[in-house]
């Protein structure tokens, strides 16, 4: 009995250690970019709008470590990713732990870059805006700085929220000469920011799993998908659309 059980816990320790080493291995390939991350699904991919030509995707430390080579290399039909949009800061004292390494490697691999701030509407926006101008350095040929407005105000009146926002936008503006662009839901900006003081704003709008963008607002860039698959990420990742042509789309760049 004793040799029995020696053999038997000898079978578990390797079965384990051979556990271990295979997912090590996977870790590591995936990594290297050695295999994909994953294969991309058909389904998805066939249900983007094709009557654009200009698409990108937006991330943050959610889609945690990114294979840059792979996703710079994906291609279906005519779709490609031109431009991406990354989480930098929000409120007035978190950045987002994946920040400098997107920001880096985005640029590196040949996309267009954008950086957004999560605004907090319970803050001070001027603070807000300090704290995402302190990580953020914009150079020629990024993307005009996002504002990202999609939690409701608590603490403020609704007219108090709309004030603050503009602020954000405005003093945005003047510290980097850059007109902004806002981020938001479809229904929070029929809510929100229909009006001319926010006209003069770009707006990239979520408005998810349909065929077509909102036709009763002005929109620039459309977040119009929040689960897409593609190789060199893992998980979901939210994919959007450019209105318009390449030469419009270069207004949005700094220089």
């Amino acid at each position: 009995m004793p040799k029995r059980r020696r053999k038997s816990h000898f079978s578990w320790l390797l079965i384990i250690f051979i556990s271990v080493g295979l997912i090590f291995m996977v870790i590591f390939s995936e990594q290297k970019g050695i295999f994909p991350f994953k294969q991309n699904s058909k389904a998805l991919l066939d249900s983007v709008p094709q009557n654009f030509s200009i698409y990108g995707i937006d991330i943050s430390h959610y889609q945690k470590k990114i294979n840059w080579d792979k996703l710079a290399q994906f291609k279906y039909k005519h779709i490609t990713i031109t431009f991406v949009f990354i989480k930098a800061t929000e409120g007035v004292n978190y950045v987002d732990p994946m920040w400098d390494e997107h920001w880096k490697n985005a640029k590196t691999h040949g996309f267009v870059r954008g950086a957004y701030h999560y605004y907090k509407p319970n803050l001070d926006p001027v603070k807000q805006m300090n704290h995402f101008l302190k990580q953020v350095f914009f150079e020629n040929g990024d993307l005009a700085p996002v504002l990202d407005v999609e939690e409701d105000p608590v603490l403020i009146s609704h007219q108090q929220f709309v004030k603050n926002v503009l602020t954000a936008l405005r003093y945005l503006e003047n510290k980097t000469g850059i007109t902004p662009i806002l981020y938001t839901n479809y229904a929070f900006y029929k809510q929100y920011f229909m009006g001319e003081d926010f006209g003069k704003y770009p707006l990239w709008i979520a408005h998810y799993y349909k065929k077509s963008p909102p036709d009763d607002i002005p929109w620039n860039f459309w977040q119009f998908h929040d689960k897409m698959s593609l190789d060199g990420i893992m998980g979901n990742v939210d994919m959007n659309i450019y209105c318009c042509s390449f030469a419009e789309f270069k207004k949005f760049l700094k220089n």
